[in-house]
């Protein structure tokens, strides 16, 4: 009798853990079912559509309004037909010290003539000083007389004739060390058409820094066989800002050829994976990216040759480009 009631009961704790287990399935089974009809997350439609020709931007006139999008159509102007060429900034501290060479130079030879004059003069009176002296006195001028030659020479080696020339050479010396002044070596292409100098080029560079330049005359030849006539300016401001071998770009204008060019404001251009760009606006919501070469540069920008036909956006490009990239992650993802 006994053994039968313990066999109910282990069969009724058996039934009753049977019974838990199937409960606890039925509900997790339950929650996850829950879960897997629950909404699915909402991605909002991409704004980009990528095609062949590049990526069009989509932007209701709302969200232009809330991104600062503004546009315009570029305006037509004349420029003259431009040389580009490599420019690199020149150490002044050179030049002070082929000056100082000079001036050391100068005084020796001054100082030897004046010895030679007064043994010179004292022998023609008569007194007591011998030929022999007076020839080693006017061997000694020569000597320093060869030593200023020199000395002049490397000054018109190193910076050209017409620098060497200038009667406010040390002036100018000094104000290159002082980085008031700065002179530039601009070299040209043997393949550059450039008859004549031009009294001024514009000089760029690569962060946007630009400043005047006014011509001295030619730089002495340049070894590089690439290179033809190779030309110094004198930039007479914003000097501090041009560090001894600083490379640079300049333009410089080809008298009398002008032809019809389109300016892009500077805000309206974009630089990614390396080359220009500009959004033109193709319907009063799509904006197309546009490639664009930037190799004229601007005061207030860039010149193109040719004229979109359509608007461009002059500000808030970057957040149109922000737009399509972010959308191109999304596609990736």
């Amino acid at each position: 009798m006994k053994q039968s009631l313990r066999i109910l009961l282990l069969g009724l704790v058996f039934a009753v853990l049977a019974a838990g287990l199937v409960f606890a399935y039925l509900k997790m089974r339950g929650e996850r079912d829950l879960e897997a009809s629950a909404e699915a997350p909402v991605i909002a439609p991409s704004r980009v559509t990528v095609t062949p020709a590049g990526a069009t931007v989509r932007l209701d006139l709302e969200t232009q309004r809330r991104l600062g999008v503004q546009i315009a159509v570029l305006n037509r102007t004349i420029a003259p037909d431009e040389v580009t060429a490599g420019v690199r900034v020149l150490d002044g501290a050179n030049l002070s010290e082929l000056l100082a060479e000079v001036r050391a130079a100068e005084a020796a030879f001054e100082a030897t003539r004046s010895d030679h004059e007064r043994k010179r003069k004292l022998a023609e009176s008569g007194q007591n000083t011998s030929a022999s002296a007076v020839e080693t006195a006017m061997a000694a001028m020569k000597k320093e007389e060869i030593n200023l030659g020199t000395a002049r020479a490397k000054v018109v080696a190193a910076w050209g004739p017409a620098l060497a020339a200038r009667r406010d050479l040390a002036a100018l010396a000094e104000s290159l060390l002082r980085r008031e002044q700065a002179i530039v070596r601009i070299e040209l292409l043997v393949t550059d058409r450039l008859d004549t100098p031009p009294k001024h080029a514009a000089l760029e560079r690569l962060d946007g820094f630009g400043a005047a330049a006014e011509f001295l005359g030619p730089a002495p030849s340049s070894e590089n066989p690439l290179s033809g006539r190779s030309l110094l300016y004198l930039v007479p401001t914003q000097a501090e800002a041009l560090v001894p071998g600083t490379i640079l770009t300049a333009r410089l204008a080809r008298a009398g050829n002008e032809s019809a060019v389109w300016l892009v404001p500077r805000g309206a251009v974009l630089r990614y994976a390396g080359l220009g760009w500009i959004y033109v606006q193709r319907s009063e919501e799509m904006f197309v990216r546009h490639e664009i070469a930037l190799d004229r540069a601007h005061a207030n920008g860039w010149v193109i040759a040719e004229d979109p036909g359509v608007p461009v956006v002059v500000v808030g490009a970057q957040s149109l480009l922000s737009e399509e990239l972010k959308a191109r992650i999304q596609m990736k993802d």
